[in-house]
């Protein structure tokens, strides 16, 4: 069922770049960040710490490959994004999984500060300090032409 949602996105996404195209308007799409399922349950580290539930705290990350393309958990997405973005000179994806990811490791949090407000959402924090200077970057590289 998620799979024809995601094909019915991908026709969106691109009748969307078409038509945003003749306006000479450019499109950025982010991949996919990281999702964390024991969050849903307050079973992070440094989500909701109580002293009388510090040790059973699990270390919520993962090494990047196990998300990221070619054989992560996010691959065929990945793949069928970029195939979807050679079709459109005016569609980018930012690969909002590495900026959130540093070190090629990706954690739910980093020292006292959480990087997701729950299971898959990032928090105030992770977009301003990850993710906006990578996009940032991205915007002056591949976007902004002088």
């Amino acid at each position: 069922m998620v799979k024809k949602y995601f094909i019915r996105w991908l026709y969106a996404l691109e009748a969307f770049a078409k038509h945003l195209a003749k306006k000479n308007v450019k499109l950025i799409v982010f991949y996919p960040t990281p999702e964390f399922r024991y969050s849903g349950y307050q079973q992070c580290k440094n989500q909701n710490p109580q002293w009388f539930n510090r040790l059973s705290k699990k270390d919520c990350s993962f090494p990047l490959k196990y998300f990221d393309y070619p054989n992560g958990q996010y691959a065929s997405i990945i793949k069928k994004i970029n195939e979807v973005s050679l079709k459109h000179n005016n569609l980018y994806f930012f690969n909002a999984l590495e900026a959130i990811c540093p070190d090629k490791l990706c954690k739910y949090s980093v020292g006292k500060y959480l990087l997701y407000k729950d299971a898959n959402h990032i928090s105030d924090y992770a977009a301003e300090k990850l993710i906006a200077p990578k996009l940032l970057k991205f915007l002056k590289e591949e976007i902004i032409f002088y």
